[in-house]
């Protein structure tokens, strides 16, 4: 993970909510959409990739109840804190501060893997790691749900994009936080650049089987894939 991002995030952490204000609630559809589409199976493990403050709990409640168990990993120590804060209450959540490219426990196997808005901080030489990761913690026939989102590549969409959230992104944060600092946090955040060919290739030479789609302008990149058994290249 970019080495900064940690601090970034701890910086962010109590304001994240805002996200939900000022994307009208485009941020949790996301989520509960690709959440959705994952097809998960009451009683399955789940492992949350740069979990934050533990946003898609809602959405895997909705859609299992209680019948699932939750392992948040995060390297923002303000993030974990705020999402076991806010779990005390379930004994299956559970929250774990690591760099998600250094987490090392062998004896978790996932039935299914999440991230959701976390792709952009994996540097482009450090897939292949997060790619090694995944293929470690997810079981055989384990699925993943990888989501990202990204400013417009529409040029026309994407100044009306970048306006309105240098104006009431930035009144919010004001209003909320004293300053506008989340903004910049948030800009450079969609700035950050994917190679989503790249990390699809290296997914498929471990194995899954891949599906790949764009919507919302390009701006919401969604992976879905299952773990096969290893097969002899």
């Amino acid at each position: 993970m970019a080495t900064d991002y940690e601090s970034l995030f701890d910086n962010f952490a109590r304001y994240y909510f805002l996200t939900d204000f000022v994307s009208l609630g485009m941020a949790q559809s996301v989520r509960r959409k690709a959440i959705e589409r994952s097809e998960l199976k009451a009683g399955s493990t789940v492992i949350d990739l740069m979990c934050g403050t533990g946003n898609n709990i809602r959405h895997l409640r909705k859609m299992l109840g209680a019948r699932f168990n939750y392992i948040g990993i995060d390297a923002s120590e303000k993030m974990i804190f705020i999402g076991k804060k806010r779990t005390a209450d379930h004994e299956n959540y559970d929250f774990m501060k690591s760099d998600v490219l250094d987490f090392n426990n062998d004896d978790i196997k996932a039935d299914h893997i999440i991230c959701t808005y976390g792709l952009k901080c994996i540097e482009e030489n450090q897939y292949k790691i997060f790619a090694d990761q995944i293929n470690r913690l997810l079981a055989v026939g384990g699925k993943i749900t990888l989501t990202e989102f990204q400013s417009p590549k529409n040029p026309v969409i994407k100044a009306i994009f970048n306006t309105y959230l240098n104006v009431f992104y930035s009144a919010l944060c004001l209003v909320f936080c004293g300053n506008n600092a989340p903004v910049k946090t948030l800009m450079r955040c969609l700035s950050a650049p994917i190679n989503t060919a790249l990390l699809l290739e290296l997914l498929r030479q471990r194995d899954f089987n891949i599906h790949f789609e764009r919507s919302w302008n390009d701006s919401v990149i969604n992976i879905y894939g299952i773990k096969q058994a290893h097969q002899n290249h």
